[in-house]
């Protein structure tokens, strides 16, 4: 059944309209309280609307709003509180060719394993593998080895993981050896670029 509440607020409340709804008014001191019910709604409408009274009709509100409210509610919440992504930075792996000791410390330190777990944190944009200081005294077959052997195996780890940098040779190793040069090339990194200029 439908229910409701009527709040009038009367400066001088007619006598006569407890006499006429006795089962619905009840007066306290010039307020009329009316409980309103399905059964007595018509009658409240077309007979208790004198001129010089305001009257104020609450009820519940329909369920369909309230379903919306519910759901829409914490959606809107949770677009509010949206946090910013966190910000990312790359690692760079310095492959030192002048100490072949710190060389393989290197590879060491950072391998297959390694480079998966940092790939793996998000705060990760790229992992470089980038040669420094000069490679001058490598030989062809070593830098064919250490392609194949060290650094495809990290290459192959992660997307993330990539070839950059300068390898400083001497003039042509990379030549004895077209197929492997050109991996190199393929994956970032140059050579030479010394004498290029």
């Amino acid at each position: 059944m439908h229910r409701g509440f009527i709040y009038a607020k009367i400066p001088h409340l007619p006598s006569f309209y407890k006499y006429l709804y006795p089962e619905i008014c009840r007066c306290h001191d010039n307020y009329l309280h009316l409980f309103l019910e399905e059964c007595c709604t018509s009658k409240l409408n077309s007979s208790l609307k004198p001129k010089g009274i305001k009257m104020k009709y609450k009820k519940t509100l329909p369920y369909t709003l309230k379903l919306t409210a519910a759901i829409g509610l914490p959606l809107l919440l949770g677009a509010c509180n949206k946090t910013e992504p966190e910000p990312q930075h790359d690692i760079i792996i310095e492959l030192d060719g002048g100490n072949v000791k710190e060389l393989e410390h290197t590879f060491e330190k950072y391998d297959v394993d390694a480079i998966k777990k940092l790939a793996h944190d998000k705060s990760v944009h790229y992992i470089y593998l980038t040669p420094v200081s000069s490679w001058a005294g490598s030989s062809s077959n070593f830098m064919k080895k250490m392609g194949q052997n060290f650094l495809q195996p990290r290459l192959a780890a992660s997307p993330k993981v990539r070839g950059r940098g300068d390898f400083r040779t001497d003039p042509g190793v990379m030549a004895a050896i077209p197929t492997d040069s050109l991996w190199y090339v393929q994956n970032g990194w140059t050579f030479n670029k010394q004498y290029q200029k």
